[in-house]
């Protein structure tokens, strides 16, 4: 017997099989203010003075008018009505609370996490997470979430859009990502002062719990500074206004017990991830310095606890990879897109969960099994992709598809009444990925030896 996924993909992929053994007063409310710069064609501007906010969003989308609910609190591409004592099925939804952001934006204030990268809005620390509902809450298990979640005042601020039938999750994700990029609140960021260093420009680029980081321009050069609980640490600094690579790296030198790795981004770089060992992926949304183009990036992590950083472009592109060092170097160099194969296992296997997860240069299938792993065979295959038993044809979306099968497994007990033991959705999105665009199940079935 063999279970076969079928993963849908459009660039670099890696599968597994695994067995499972802060600050000043930022507050918001009072009258709401204008982003600051005039909408540009094709955008449209709104404001909600009982948060206190303004953001740009597409001309040919709507917004509620704040009869009932405060204006400026949902969005959709159709007009939106608002009931009393009900929140209307739109594609985003602006929002905010009086839970703490440590608690808001930490991973269990979500379902599953497939991505989670650090940025700054409008001066203040914010997180984007794109999770999978356990259907615990509102949401049916396996819905994708694409949440923002900012650090104000008395609270968090919190911007969201779900793939419900029916809509665009790519496109409102996309609608989310140029809100937020226009999103100013009423209240300052909070104050941070001049700091030890002294003199040339000052931008607060990155906040973390334990320490900020501030970009310093001068005529001479630009430099990045980690500050913590009032004390700074050495300058990295590049030269003039930054350098001519796209993506820079350096350590920071960070007072106190934490660590960080950060550098420069060009413009065309609107997403860094940080390649961890053992820790995962770090990801950040490199941060504006004033009076330059050149933007910042900043993680947490140790520079000997990194493997690599990538930049990516506006269409999720790898542009620049580098090492921790600065140079140049490879995401997977061993890896290429011929079959790959292992004999049958001795064992049964019983699948129990398939996730997915995104990694620095790469993304990552991992088909998981209580107690070992079966034997398996990877490769890509020409459409049409047909169903295991039936022969039907299997419609599934993405360039290129990549078939797995597994032997010897199933998703179901082989005793008794045949209980799944994978209870999971058969097919689900790849969001929160780069590459994978969909992956599906296409048969779980008997009758192939186990010498094949």
């Amino acid at each position: 017997m063999r279970t076969i996924w079928t993963v849908c993909a459009v660039s670099v992929l890696s599968l597994s099989l695994a067995a499972c053994a802060d600050g000043g007063d930022n507050g918001t409310g009072g009258p709401a203010p204008t982003t600051g710069t005039a909408p540009a064609p094709g955008l449209a501007e709104c404001s909600n003075d009982q948060v206190g906010y303004a953001v740009q969003y597409p001309s040919d989308w709507h917004t509620n008018s704040g009869d009932v609910v405060a204006a400026c609190s949902y969005f959709d591409p159709e007009p939106i009505s608002v009931g009393e004592g009900t929140e209307p099925a739109v594609a985003i939804v602006l929002r905010a609370t009086e839970t703490g952001y440590r608690t808001a934006s930490s991973p269990d204030a979500f379902g599953e996490v497939r991505s989670r990268d650090s940025g700054m809005v409008d001066g203040r620390e914010a997180v984007a997470v794109v999770a999978e509902a356990t259907g615990e809450g509102l949401l049916d298990e396996g819905t994708l979430g694409y949440d923002w979640v900012v650090n104000i005042a008395d609270g968090s601020f919190i911007a969201t859009t779900h793939d419900t039938p029916g809509r665009d999750f790519s496109r409102n994700s996309k609608v989310l990502d140029q809100i937020i990029a226009s999103l100013t609140f009423t209240a300052p960021p909070p104050d941070d002062g001049d700091g030890a260093g002294g003199g040339g420009e000052r931008t607060v680029v990155a906040r973390y719990e334990l320490f900020d980081v501030v970009a310093i321009r001068t005529a001479d050069e630009l430099c990045l500074v980690a500050r913590a609980d009032g004390t700074e640490g050495d300058q990295a600094c590049w030269p003039g206004g930054g350098p001519a690579a796209d993506l820079t790296v350096s350590p920071l030198d960070v007072p106190g017990d934490a660590a960080a790795i950060g550098g420069l981004a060009a413009p065309r770089l609107p997403r860094v991830l940080v390649g961890t060992a053992g820790d995962g992926t770090a990801g950040f949304r490199p941060s504006d310095i004033g009076g330059t183009e050149v933007r910042a990036w900043v993680v947490p992590v140790a520079q000997s606890r990194t493997d690599r950083v990538i930049g990516y472009t506006d269409a999720d592109e790898i542009a620049v990879t580098l090492d921790a060092r600065g140079e140049p170097t490879e995401v997977l160099p061993d890896v290429n897109t011929q079959p790959e194969n292992t004999e049958p296992s001795e064992e049964f296997h019983l699948l129990n969960d398939v996730e997915t997860g995104l990694h620095a240069g790469y993304d990552r299938i991992t088909f998981r099994f209580p107690e070992g792993v079966p034997g398996y065979e990877v490769s890509y295959e020409e459409r049409p992709i047909v169903e295991a038993g039936s022969g039907a044809e299997v419609t599934i979306r993405g360039d290129a598809v990549i078939v797995v099968r597994m032997q010897l497994a199933s998703g179901r007990e082989r005793t008794g009444t045949g209980q799944p033991t994978y209870t999971g959705p058969q097919r689900f999105d790849g969001a929160g990925t780069f590459a994978v665009t969909e992956v599906g199940r296409i048969g779980d079935f008997e009758g192939v030896s186990p010498g094949r």
